[in-house]
């Protein structure tokens, strides 16, 4: 191989590794120094005990020459991070990318709603167990017809919630009283005529992702553990809109982060690990309803 791409190669590799150790200076920094005064003061000097330490960090190793010309990307980067932290962004700013799956947006016919689900016969189960582990269609059919009150199956899984919560640790907030003001508001508007679709009185639960005004968000992390977010997600409101009815903030990896989704919440109370986090999910995932694992 041409000895020119082997060098290309690794002053590519140096550049990217740069990046990284930054970062990794970066937390050590502001881990030492997390005041708002620290972070405005002068970049630290990025000595090479600094650079070597968080290379151990990311397991690589660089020779001083390496060291050393890294040392200004290091520089530009942290002055670059500095600078972009000077700037405040609101919890209400979405994202800078932009998803609309249309061929031909211009032309294309937008589908406001989804198409009714169709009607079909379901039998009333004689015990709340059972009404609890129906289908939403099922739900959804029931309290069309009028064989069940949102404000029945609200209390049937508010009763749950307070039951299973606790040994399940699946349960950041209940939202009680909401949750029935939605319920008779639902049962109201479907007595009326004024049925809304699908998801009119149906109970559901939010990661603790999504801020709901009156209510803790903790984003499943100890630092968030109080904080209230002073609106309401635009998703919760759209199910709002739909005639749906929260019942539970539920519980998440802290700030959304790992597949273990109980593991946010139980550190937050300190009580189990990681293992037990695991069997605990396994014990008991038999437990929740179908609509309760899709939330």
């Amino acid at each position: 191989m041409d000895f020119r791409i082997l060098q290309l190669n690794k002053t590519v590799i140096m550049k990217n590794a740069a990046i990284i150790i930054v970062s990794a200076i970066l937390s050590i920094f502001i881990s030492c120094n997390n005041t708002e005064s620290a972070r405005q003061a002068e970049l630290p000097d990025l000595s090479d005990s600094l650079i070597v330490s968080a290379e151990n960090l990311i397991g690589l190793h660089f020779d001083t020459a390496e060291q050393n010309q890294m040392n200004s990307l290091l520089k530009r980067n942290l002055a670059r991070y500095e600078h972009m932290r000077k700037f405040s962004l609101d919890n209400s700013i979405a994202p800078v990318l932009f998803f609309k799956p249309l061929i031909n947006p211009d032309e294309d016919d937008i589908q406001e709603f989804a198409n009714p689900v169709p009607v079909s016969e379901v039998s009333l189960p004689d015990n709340d167990t059972e009404i609890a582990f129906l289908t939403v269609e099922q739900l959804s059919q029931l309290i069309r017809n009028g064989d069940l009150t949102s404000l029945e199956l609200t209390k049937i899984y508010i009763d749950r919630l307070k039951k299973y919560g606790d040994s399940l640790y699946c349960v950041v907030t209940i939202t009680e009283n909401l949750a029935l003001e939605q319920a008779k508001q639902a049962d109201r508007e479907i007595a009326e005529g004024n049925y809304k679709g699908p998801l009119h009185g149906i109970p559901y639960g939010v990661k603790d992702l999504l801020s709901v005004k009156g209510y803790k968000t903790t984003w499943g992390a100890k630092p968030y553990e109080n904080q209230l977010i002073d609106r309401t997600a635009t998703v919760v409101q759209k199910l709002e809109e739909a005639g749906a009815v929260l019942v539970a903030k539920l519980s998440m990896g802290a700030l959304a982060m790992g597949d273990v989704w109980l593991v946010g919440c139980l550190e937050i109370h300190g009580t189990l690990n990681r293992d037990q986090v695991a069997h605990l999910q396994d014990q008991h995932r038999q437990q929740l309803p179908g609509w309760w694992l899709s939330a």
